[in-house]
């Protein structure tokens, strides 16, 4: 059983204390401990100013729910989703000791339809420095996974403002998967990747054959299609890229004040 370790600081530009459990060796966790700051804090604070508290907003890849806990500060509800049941525990414990009451904690991850698949099991990998235990995607270990199609699951006629997606190479899935919702509700969207194609593997995996439109599926033309026409780039650096796209350019303002510009989508070329 792995040592978890609990941290808390207060949070200066969110007026906010926070209390999380994570494993000892949890980059994302030592981060926080370290840096008194949210892990990915550029997400919440690029966009709470135009977030509705009577909507709801969808965190897919919710880890230990650094990121949904404090969107539920400006969100009606927050959907959360983490589909190891080890992080999953940890992401319960953590809505629990910041009295978040308006965080909903599913132990599943989110794809192009409901369907089993395969992770690793975050207590058994075996670490001797700070680990990243965000980085695994599927296709590797022992734990058996459920994923589900965001379009099919979401009953609920209220209207979604935000998807946050960091799913590890999985996000041409999840996108698929919400296709509808996206169509109808134009949320703003977090997205960690939108130009990496996944493997040959994972397509095998998720048995889709090679005639199959997913494969086809391309996001930057999906979103261009259904009028999402800004993007903006909260971070970058030689790991990771988080994309902020937006229909709206109403979000020029504060955009611009916070990164060095926002991009029409139209202009954009991916140099990578």
């Amino acid at each position: 059983m792995k040592k978890i370790e609990t941290i808390n600081f207060n949070y200066n530009d969110l007026n906010k204390d926070f209390i999380f459990s994570g494993y000892y060796d949890d980059l994302i966790l030592q981060y926080m401990k370290n840096k008194h700051y949210l892990y990915d804090a550029e997400n919440i604070l690029s966009i709470y100013e135009w977030l509705n508290k009577d909507e709801i907003s969808i965190d897919i890849g919710a880890h230990i729910g650094t990121q949904s806990i404090p969107f539920s500060l400006y969100s009606k509800y927050v959907l959360s989703f983490e589909p190891q049941y080890d992080i999953y525990s940890l992401l319960l414990q953590n809505i629990k000791q910041n009295k978040t009451n308006n965080v909903i904690a599913f132990n599943c991850g989110v794809g192009h339809k409901k369907i089993l698949t395969i992770m690793n099991k975050f207590s058994d990998i075996k670490s001797k420095h700070v680990f990243n235990y965000g980085t695994f995607g599927i296709g590797h270990g022992k734990e058996i996974i459920q994923l589900i199609k965001l379009d099919d699951f979401y009953s609920s006629k209220q209207d979604i403002q935000l998807i946050k997606i960091d799913v590890e190479g999985m996000e041409k899935f999840v996108i698929y998967g919400a296709k509808k919702l996206i169509k109808k509700y134009h949320p703003l969207l977090i997205i960690e990747d939108i130009t990496k194609e996944p493997t040959d593997d994972i397509y095998e995996l998720l048995n889709i054959e090679k005639n199959n439109k997913i494969r086809k599926f391309n996001i930057i033309n999906f979103l261009q299609k259904n009028n999402y026409k800004y993007i903006s780039i909260l971070r970058d650096n030689k790991f990771y890229k988080n994309y902020l796209v937006t229909t709206y350019y109403k979000h020029n303002s504060h955009l611009t004040k916070t990164h060095d510009k926002l991009l029409n989508f139209d202009k954009l070329i991916f140099n990578y």
